[in-house]
């Protein structure tokens, strides 16, 4: 049996988790593969999750999809943040409860480094230091900014009813 060959992309986004990694801990967060959790009150968890995009091989038999319409993320990654409410996904998607809270399974969810309808994507290609510094930089300002006003139901609540 042959072993799968890891690509070099997911050994640099590896890297750049390690970078980024004490910051979160000395937050509180706990890691489970490329997602972050913190628990700050009962059924309310605050999510990381670095998003790698996809390898999407030509198919012969697919339709082709414009490239405008559909960029090639290979080799690139965003990060994800969210809060998950319990009531909020127990009512939309009974379910039972998770150890680990993914960030699709978030009420409110945001990317980082998104402006004006524009996505971010960081390039994996780039030097590790200076896109972990980056991502790193972002994550303590604009991250944790988006997840402080949720910190609470009753702060859930007046966030949600001004949208």
């Amino acid at each position: 049996m042959a072993s799968a060959k890891i690509s070099n992309f997911v050994l640099r986004m590896d890297e750049i988790q390690k970078l980024v990694d004490p910051d979160l801990k000395k937050l509180g967060f706990k890691k489970s593969a490329r997602t972050y959790n913190h628990s700050i009150e009962k059924g309310i968890i605050r999510v990381i999750h670095f998003q790698m995009g996809a390898f999407d091989p030509p198919n012969i038999d697919a339709t082709p999809v414009p490239q405008a319409l559909k960029p090639d993320l290979y080799g690139k990654f965003a990060v994800n943040i969210g809060v998950y409410v319990a009531e909020i996904a127990q009512a939309a998607f009974p379910h039972k409860e998770r150890k680990f809270v993914s960030e699709s399974s978030c009420a409110l969810r945001m990317r980082l480094g998104r402006t004006k309808n524009k996505e971010f994507w960081w390039n994996l290609s780039a030097p590790i230091d200076v896109v972990a510094e980056n991502v790193r930089t972002l994550l303590l300002a604009d991250g944790m900014a988006f997840l402080n006003q949720f910190s609470t139901r009753a702060a859930i609540i007046s966030e949600w009813v001004q949208f």
